[in-house]
């Protein structure tokens, strides 16, 4: 048992009873390099951020400074761009900061929700109006009892208020936008739509928690992503 893990996309496999590491190749389709681990291993300091930003319990003002200070950084390097840096950060070399973020934190989602299914067998997540799906190690259960197996699902996708949520985009938006933000659009903020694309239809899944849509997506995008040869 372990994982073998890629080391340009970040995606992985976890071996079945059985099978070993010398039984696959030591490359990723994306040309990545496969790595035999016991485990995961995360950055300390990216699960700290994760959970700063995504637990509106630790205090709105916090979370609104905490973006007001992101935007501010970002700026002066949009400032920059015509001059020489003088040591600030460039727009590329934070772009490749927040890539290298981003694939870590959605490994970490990843194998959150993987290690509740080999422990619980099961992880529902929640919509409004009482709607709700159950991932289950295999695939989907609907509230209907539609069973949509995990290798059918081509896709699944997150929005807030119609608008696709994308990884790696570096807000524009200046610190006095940020402090016209009210706490009801922060609360709103928190919610997510799950559109769950499969090979005979889609499913939305409305009002769902940020770190439930976060870690069903992470777990999809990271299956897709590594494939068995």
């Amino acid at each position: 048992m372990g994982f073998l893990i890629c080391d340009k996309c970040g995606g992985y496999y976890e071996l079945q009873p059985g099978e070993k590491p010398e039984d696959f190749s030591s490359e990723c389709e994306c040309g990545g390099h496969l790595n035999y681990s016991d485990s995961l291993d995360y950055n300390p300091e990216v699960e700290s951020e994760l959970d700063s930003e995504i637990e509106i319990e630790s205090g709105i003002q916090s979370q609104r400074d905490s973006e007001i200070t992101e935007d501010e950084d970002i700026s002066l390097s949009y400032e920059d761009e015509s001059g020489s840096n003088d040591g600030r950060t460039t727009i590329e070399e934070e772009q490749a900061d927040l890539t290298t973020q981003s694939k870590r934190i959605e490994i970490k989602l990843a194998t959150e929700l993987l290690e509740i299914l080999e422990t619980k067998g099961y992880y529902v997540i929640k919509g409004g109006l009482k709607n709700s799906i159950k991932i289950l190690p295999d695939g989907i259960k609907t509230d209907d009892g539609q069973f949509i197996p995990l290798n059918d699902i081509i896709s699944v996708k997150e929005y807030v208020d119609d608008t696709e949520v994308k990884e790696n985009e570096i807000p524009k938006k200046s610190a006095i936008d940020g402090l016209l933000a009210t706490a009801s659009e922060l609360l709103a903020s928190r919610k997510r739509t799950l559109k769950i694309t499969y090979s005979n239809g889609e499913i939305l899944l409305k009002d769902v928690k940020k770190r439930d849509a976060k870690r069903f997506v992470s777990f999809v995008n990271r299956r897709n992503n590594f494939k068995k040869t």
